[in-house]
């Protein structure tokens, strides 16, 4: 598991901290630094597990989700002292992130870190909320988001405002997914393409202060790529040892083509990958279909692969996130989309290896878009719950979500795609 640096967003004029020990908390508490403010929720203990006690825990994570910000746990909001709590880590750990997940709408992902004392039997409780992409968040009914003073119901106006700026959003990721194929393949005619072509991107919610061509120097981006792998992909081009790195006026390009000599791979094998100077990952792969074999007719039939496509988001999940967090020291919040093509009327490729299986269906559709956020903590750690959320639709709507959905490790997708054709 690659190691990710974790600071906390305590509020304006007063940047990111990385709080990583006790002693650490006690120096911000002394100087003023963890005042309860917009940003920053104290707490100097949360009251046991109930549905009023966790109500309240949800209305200050929720509160925190529209601009960002830290929940502290075990420290005083008048004296800002820093008195820990006792509770169980793994209890108040669970308790935090299942409130986060189930009690406010949409789900809220956090990241909770525990700083224990120097006798180990109390701990201060650090909660790290991401501006969310999905804000504003709702808990019993209201929407919630923070003043000066603390949490605060959202009027219907702000409600409206932030509604719009999030769709507004979408539709810049739609737009940008869908501009992919002239940005980073403009000698390609789409309409002469004979197999699906996957768009993904993964764009920082807020610009890292470095660019990425700076942050890269003296860097070997195929090496990058390898670093930031949790296993060893089976499907070309995921592996992205080979391929020709090369400058852009916006960061770096890899690709699988090599301009100097003329070559262009054949288009099952090709790929476009672009390390955005603002931290953004953007690729387009373009054999995410392939011509089956049907053993009861002549011929091939394009099918579409499961495995290739869930090994390639969650390679290029854990790309962006571990390139903005090791290279960029940026840990926040992340907007994530992906556009499948070309792929009206065709199936998993497990119908043409299985022919026992015939609960398998056609897609409905032109394309496949899908958006969402995460954090890149979330990304790095929990990789396999973010593919899911990506691509889960898709392989439902094909009949084969069962086969690979849930999983703990990138090994697996090749494991149940070869156990499917048994």
């Amino acid at each position: 598991m690659t190691a990710t640096s974790h600071s906390f967003y305590l509020g304006s004029g007063k940047g990111r901290s990385a709080l990583t020990t006790w002693d650490e908390v006690e120096i911000a508490a002394a100087a003023g630094v963890l005042e309860e403010s917009a940003w920053v929720e104290l707490k100097q203990a949360v009251p046991a597990s109930s549905k009023p006690a966790n109500q309240e825990l949800a209305r200050d994570l929720a509160s925190l989700s529209v601009d960002g910000g830290t929940l502290i746990i075990g420290v005083t909001d008048k004296s800002n002292d820093v008195v820990g709590t006792d509770e169980p880590a793994a209890a108040i750990t669970t308790r935090i992130i299942q409130v986060a997940g189930t009690v406010i709408s949409p789900p809220l992902f956090v990241d909770v870190r525990l700083l224990p004392n120097a006798g180990g039997d109390r701990h201060v409780v650090l909660v790290s909320v991401p501006a969310s992409g999905s804000a504003p968040h709702m808990v019993g009914g209201k929407y919630f988001g923070r003043s000066a003073e603390g949490k605060r119901v959202l009027s219907d106006t702000e409600v409206e405002r932030l509604m719009l700026t999030r769709r507004a959003r979408i539709a810049d990721m739609d737009r940008e997914l869908h501009d992919l194929e002239e940005t980073l393949d403009p000698g390609t005619d789409p309409a002469l393409a004979q197999h699906g072509h996957l768009a993904f991107l993964a764009r920082p919610r807020f610009t890292p202060a470095t660019t990425l061509t700076e942050a890269l120097a003296g860097t070997n981006p195929l090496q990058l790529a390898h670093d930031a792998r949790d296993f060893e992909p089976r499907w070309t081009p995921w592996g992205i040892t080979a391929g020709i790195d090369r400058p852009h006026p916006a960061g770096i390009l890899i690709s699988s083509d090599d301009p100097r000599l003329d070559r262009v791979a054949p288009e099952e094998f090709r790929y476009q990958l672009h390390l955005r100077d603002d931290g953004a990952v953007l690729g387009l792969f373009t054999g995410a279909t392939y011509a089956m074999s049907e053993s009861h007719h002549s011929g091939a039939t394009e099918a579409i692969l499961s495995g290739y496509l869930l090994e390639g988001v969650h390679v290029l999940t854990r790309l962006a996130a571990h390139l903005g967090v090791e290279k960029l020291r940026y840990s926040g919040e992340y907007d994530l989309g992906l556009l499948l093509t070309n792929i009206h009327g065709l199936y998993a490729s497990a119908k043409y290896s299985n022919f026992g299986n015939w609960n398998l269906h056609p897609y409905p559709a032109p394309e496949y878009t899908r958006h969402t956020t995460s954090s890149s903590t979330r990304m790095l750690e929990e990789t396999p719950a973010v593919v899911q959320q990506l691509l889960e639709p898709l392989l439902r709507t094909l009949g084969v979500d069962k086969t690979f959905f849930p999983y703990q490790r990138g090994e697996q997708i090749y494991e149940r795609s070869e156990a499917s054709k048994r």
